[in-house]
């Protein structure tokens, strides 16, 4: 898994272990050190990890990732799903009784969240033939509105005038709620 793209010559702190005879080395760095130690311990086990959570989930999901995205959004990222799918695996591995909540409704077997980003001068018409799109197909989702009122040198002020008629269709229409 990459923890950053190679164009940095640094990027954020990491140490590399090495075994004692006792402990199993399940990754590596590219230094040929630890990354992940595993050891049993009566009828548990221990990790221990040479990097930090909050650089290789946090980052990702916010952003500051030092460019080791594969995809802009909405992708299976090996840099930090593969962390967090590993921390279930030790779970349910190691606790026979493990509970892991459902996260989909009614127990079905996948879900499609649909989100719209109305976030610039010209989305609230869009938003309008969305909404409309989705009722036909009695499909739901969510709106995120941007009100912006000021402009500046990233676009004009759109939070005003045949955008709040848009916006108010929408609302009318029981799309929207408060």
């Amino acid at each position: 898994m990459r923890l950053g793209n190679s164009k940095y010559d640094e990027i954020f702190w990491t140490n590399g272990y090495s075994s004692d005879g006792t402990s199993e080395v399940l990754a590596k760095f590219d230094d040929g050190t630890a990354a992940v130690l595993g050891k049993k311990l009566g009828t548990g086990s221990s990790y221990l990890l040479g990097l930090s959570f909050q650089d290789v989930i946090l980052r990702n999901q916010i952003n500051r990732d030092y460019d080791t995205e594969r995809h802009y959004v909405n992708a299976f990222e090996p840099g930090s799903d593969v962390w967090m799918l590993a921390l279930r695996a030790w779970y349910e591995s190691a606790q026979p009784g493990a509970v892991r909540l459902g996260i989909i409704p009614d127990g079905k077997k996948s879900v499609l969240l649909l989100s719209h980003d109305v976030d610039w001068e010209d989305s609230f018409k869009p938003a309008l033939e969305f909404s409309a799109m989705e009722e036909r197909h009695l499909a739901k989702s969510t709106f995120f509105i941007q009100t912006k009122y000021v402009s500046d040198t990233n676009s004009a002020a759109f939070f005003s005038g045949k955008n709040l008629v848009d916006l108010k269709k929408n609302r009318g229409a029981g799309i929207f709620h408060r």
